[in-house]
């Protein structure tokens, strides 16, 4: 009876590959359409654009699945990367440093983030049965003030890049 249920399992339905493999082919089906469609596709500098543009929630998107794989779940990952490009910036522009000081910058900031997550959600409960669990909670708060530290320092930020005085009207 095992071997009849394994054997049932081991064969694929059309509706197992077409979720499991659909994404990939429709992909494929699409940049084929549009190399065959377009002829400024086929050229590297469209696929390095492309590449350029998509780089960043490529790795979001992995550091995403690092944690569900490992079961957990973060959504502060959005409020954390847009810290990080402000920390990057102002690092940069507002104290005049160059990219590498501002790469180390990103990281402290970055790891400390993940640091509060962590803690936040160490030994808690994740039964997502009662009020969506401790760790999510303590996620989302995490995000939240990460949202509002952002603001903060853009709002520094924005006022310290402009040096001209205001116009006063004269009557």
């Amino acid at each position: 009876m095992t071997e009849t249920i394994l054997a049932a399992r081991r064969t694929a339905r059309p509706r197992d590959i077409v979720v499991k493999y659909g994404f990939i082919v429709v992909t494929v089906g699409l940049f084929v359409f549009f190399a065959l469609a377009e002829p400024t596709f086929r050229e590297s500098t469209t696929l390095f654009s492309a590449l350029r543009h998509i780089s960043v929630t490529a790795i979001l998107g992995h550091g995403v699945t690092t944690t569900m794989v490992a079961g957990g779940m973060d959504l502060s990952v959005g409020s954390v990367a847009g810290l990080a490009v402000t920390v990057a910036a102002k690092t940069m522009a507002v104290y005049d440093q160059v990219g590498a000081i501002a790469i180390i910058a990103v990281l402290v900031v970055g790891a400390l983030a993940g640091a509060v997550n962590a803690l936040l959600g160490y030994n808690r409960p994740t039964v997502w049965g009662t009020a969506l669990g401790a760790v999510l909670i303590g996620v989302i708060s995490t995000g939240l003030t990460v949202q509002g530290l952002v603001l903060l320092l853009a709002l520094v930020f924005s006022f310290t890049l402009s040096r001209r005085r205001p116009r006063v009207a004269t009557s």
